[in-house]
């Protein structure tokens, strides 16, 4: 039973080591360079839309910021929609919009200005609702997906199996299925496992072996691979509502 065991563990691990991929310029990426590569593009595709995240953070939730956050439109960025209408108003002008309006009030910010938006983002991430937060999530993975979905889904059909496997065979008396797994899966598996959970890809099923198997307990210590993570806390408030299935 044990050799299978190992059988499956390398199957999992040959997923990668035994493919290529190729990036946005067509540059050979091969076998476990490959799980970085993903966690990367995902890196990128999070600070690449800060701007377009934070439009949709102050469109959803204008309530979230106060007065002086709106003053900047005003006073710093002189929006020039905003320069005729009160400072103190602005708050009051998105926050009374209906969301359509919203829509065309921050299209008026430049591209310049736009970095506004991507304070925002970075400001209030963790203050909006998970359904919104799970959508960027979403976008990121999908990003990877589009590019390198054959892949993708082989791994996690194996791993969901291997998951499988291991919660039928741990015991009260042995866990040697499972610390065997967590300590053979990177930190860069670990992340892809995370934004996959995150992603609308992921089934309740699969979400609770990983809960069960417990093997992204200790990613926060590998939080340089996450986006924008500020405390352990915050960390493991996330991790729980993804995999409790309570908002999904």
């Amino acid at each position: 039973m044990t050799n299978f065991y190992y059988k499956l563990v390398d199957g999992l691990y040959d997923r990668f080591k035994n493919s290529t991929v190729y990036n946005l310029t067509n540059k050979e990426i091969n076998g476990l360079e490959i799980p970085k590569y993903l966690v990367d593009t995902i890196t990128t595709y999070f600070v690449s839309n800060q701007n377009t995240h934070g439009k949709m953070i102050i469109i959803n939730y204008p309530e979230l910021m106060d007065e002086s956050y709106y003053r900047q439109l005003h006073t710093n960025l002189r929006v020039e929609v905003f320069r005729n209408i009160e400072e103190d108003k602005i708050r009051e002008l998105f926050i009374n919009s209906d969301i359509n309006e919203r829509v065309e009030l921050t299209d008026k910010v430049n591209l310049i200005q736009a970095n506004y938006f991507a304070y925002l983002e970075n400001l209030k991430f963790y203050t909006i609702s998970f359904e919104l937060r799970r959508t960027f999530y979403n976008n990121a993975y999908h990003d990877i997906l589009s590019k390198h979905g054959g892949l993708l889904e082989s791994y996690f059909s194996n791993l969901s199996y291997l998951l499988g496997y291991v919660i039928k065979h741990t015991t009260a008396e042995s866990s040697f299925y499972k610390e065997f797994l967590k300590s053979n899966l990177t930190s860069y598996e670990k992340v892809l496992i995370f934004y996959y959970c995150a992603s609308f890809r992921s089934t309740i099923k699969f979400r609770n072996m990983v809960k069960q198997v417990e093997i992204l307990d200790d990613l926060y210590e590998h939080r340089l691979y996450l986006y924008n993570f500020q405390s352990q806390d915050s960390f493991n408030n996330e991790l729980h509502l993804i995999l409790s299935n309570e908002l999904l």
